[in-house]
């Protein structure tokens, strides 16, 4: 513990406003004044650089030999004393660690180049000592920095940020011109396994108690990842990965409770500007593996869910809340839709399709509680003869004492199905048929009718 204390009251010496530092068997302290007692006596007199000699059995801290007792005044003459000691009056040499032997603790260069820790500095402050001790398991063994309380006692109300331990911007200079591909202002190596050790999860380089915030600039909030790959992992266990790529899975590796689903998204609120909630652009690709689908979005809910003893009355795997439009002042919306189509997919170059669907349900019944709205064209009354409506219904006039009329539509096929329908009440007009042909329909009348006649139509296919 003494020797401890002797280079404490050392950089006092060096450092503080103390009058006098006096060396002699146990330690004494009275206002400015400090006395190791039992230590063959050394003189720092002033706030003079000083060098300690310790005797009656315990190991010097300097390496060069033996130094006579000297006194260094504030303001007077440092005497230069054998053995080049008036390098360590002036803080520099090279001193050793009494309790680790031939461990260089600070260098002869040390106010020009650095403080070493095990090696002579290369840098401000450099640490390089092997260290075989008993398990420190979580204390640490290289640097510590110990619980402590940090008392402001001159801040009151909100303060803006405190940071407990800082590293500021290094300005980063060259002598000539130079480009830093990636500059980094702490760069942290991740532990790796030595002899007898293996690691069952290597933790990341940092390990965090709390929470992480990236910052960039002055009032910016938000930072950026910058790896080759990145995992993201909470108890230990995988959630999400990205590699170099951006290549992302996300995986559950434990099961949720309650009604806790397993992925939230909630949007905040906007109060301006149109932004939407999730876009989804997909990728032109080319080259792809010859006769492979591809499948822009996969959701595979092809799986067996069991419930205890009784099952829903109604059971929905996929459910689209109803929207609300509002409006300050009045105003119409005239076609709004929950699921909007473009339309069927397209073939380019060579390929080719036969049969285009904007939707295909493969089996199974559906159900529509609302109306089953088509696209449709309506002629309007006094308008009679043949027409083009390219839409799956619409309706037509056919004149008084006509007998056909010809519908032009680009839906229909030769394997179309046409459903007419007489829509006014005519005292002859009744549907004969209705004749197929690629991009048109001929409906005939069984007798010519008496007055103007509405036919509606629909095309199946």
């Amino acid at each position: 513990m003494k020797k401890y204390l002797l280079v404490i009251l050392l950089a006092i010496a060096q450092f503080s406003n103390a009058q006098s530092v006096y060396f002699s068997k146990d330690i004494i302290t009275s206002g400015n004044k400090a006395t190791v007692i039992g230590v063959n006596g050394t003189l720092l007199s002033g706030l003079g650089n000083g060098l300690a000699k310790l005797t009656a059995g315990v190991p010097s801290i300097a390496i060069n030999s033996d130094l006579p007792v000297m006194t260094a005044t504030v303001g007077g003459a440092v005497p230069t004393p054998p053995n080049d000691a008036t390098k360590y009056l002036n803080g520099q040499g090279a001193f050793v660690n009494a309790l680790i032997p031939s461990t260089v603790v600070a260098s002869s260069t040390m106010q020009s180049t650095g403080l070493g820790i095990g090696i002579s500095p290369s840098a401000l402050l450099h640490i390089s000592k092997t260290v075989n001790q008993s398990a420190w398991t979580i204390n640490g063994a290289g640097l510590r920095i110990d619980t402590a309380t940090y008392t402001d006692n001159s801040s009151s109300g909100t303060v803006a940020a405190v940071y407990n331990h800082y590293i500021g911007s290094i300005k980063n200079a060259a002598s000539s011109s130079t480009t830093y591909t990636i500059p980094y202002n702490v760069f942290i190596k991740a532990p790796t396994q030595g002899t007898n050790v293996a690691f069952t999860n290597t933790a990341a380089a940092l390990g965090l108690g709390g929470n992480l915030y990236f910052a960039i600039g002055a009032t910016a909030t938000i930072g950026v990842v910058d790896a080759n790959s990145l995992v993201i992992k909470t108890n230990l266990s995988t959630r999400t990965t990205w590699t170099s790529a951006g290549l992302q899975t996300h995986t559950h590796t434990a099961a949720s409770s309650g009604t806790t689903p397993f992925m939230t998204f909630t949007q905040a609120v906007n109060t301006g500007g149109s932004a939407g909630g999730l876009l989804w652009t997909a990728g032109a690709h080319t080259g792809q593996t010859s006769g492979t689908e591809i499948n822009d979005w996969n959701i595979n809910l092809n799986r067996t869910i069991t419930w205890l003893t009784t099952v829903p009355t109604t059971q929905r795997f996929i459910t689209i809340g109803q929207p609300t439009i509002s409006c300050a002042s009045s105003s119409t919306t005239t076609t709004a839709s929950i699921l909007s189509f473009d339309g069927p997919p397209l073939a380019s170059g060579s390929a080719a399709i036969t049969n285009p669907y904007v939707l295909n349900i493969k089996s199974g019944n559906s159900y529509h509680d609302g109306k089953f709205v088509q696209g449709q064209t309506i002629i309007t009354p006094g308008t009679t003869g043949n027409q083009t409506i390219n839409k799956p219904t619409g309706i037509v006039n056919i004149a008084a004492a006509g007998t056909s009329i010809t519908v032009t539509n680009n839906l229909v096929t030769t394997s179309s199905i046409i459903i007419p329908v007489i829509m006014s009440n005519d005292a002859t007009a009744l549907i004969k048929n209705v004749v197929v042909s690629s991009g048109s329909f001929v409906i005939t009348l069984n007798a010519a009718a008496t007055a103007e006649t509405k036919v509606a139509f629909q095309v199946l296919d």
